[in-house]
Order: C-alpha cells, then sequence, then structure tokens
C-alpha cells in the first residue's frame, strides 16, 4: 500500500480529482466520459490502482476483527457505519 498526502482540497476526494493530484496535476474532476477511462482502463501510473480515502482503509480492520454486522450496527439506521466529515465556513 501506498499512501500519498494531497494538497488538501476537498474535490480531491472524487477519483478523477485524486489520481490528477497525485501524478502532480491540479486536483480537479474530469468529465463523465473521461472517468471510466481514467480510473478503470489508464489506472495510476498505469499500473493497476485501488484509490479510497484513508477513512475507508481505516475501517478495514474493524470489519475484519468485530465482523460486518457489528460495523453495519455503528451510525444509524438509514447512514450505518463510520463517517468522517467536516463542516466549513461561518
Amino acid at each position: 500500500m501506498d499512501i500519498r498526502e494531497g494538497a488538501g482540497a476537498f474535490v480531491c476526494g472524487e477519483s478523477t480529482a485524486l489520481v490528477a493530484s497525485i501524478e502532480g496535476e491540479r486536483g480537479f474532476p474530469e468529465t463523465e466520459t473521461s472517468k471510466t477511462f481514467r480510473t478503470g482502463r489508464r489506472r495510476l501510473g498505469h499500473i493497476p490502482s485501488n484509490l479510497n480515502n484513508i477513512e475507508t482503509y481505516a475501517c478495514v480492520p474493524v470489519i475484519i476483527e468485530q465482523g460486518s454486522d457489528y460495523f453495519l450496527s455503528i451510525g444509524t439506521e438509514t447512514s450505518p457505519g463510520t463517517k468522517v466529515f467536516a463542516l466549513t465556513g461561518r
């Protein structure tokens, strides 16, 4: 696993913006038609890639150790599991 620190822009949570940011380009989402090509075929650095935010990977040990039923019991009925969120602005 290779963990890369992004520039901190919220938009880089979108997969094509994340790939662009990692490759040293401006982290900006691409159009729908190029998304499939960029993340599905070309992949990051021309090697098979699985792009996720670190918060997604951080959930894996809990799910493996405690099981999916436990993980789904955290949160609310309509939004199970965990989710990191941020509030900005005034």
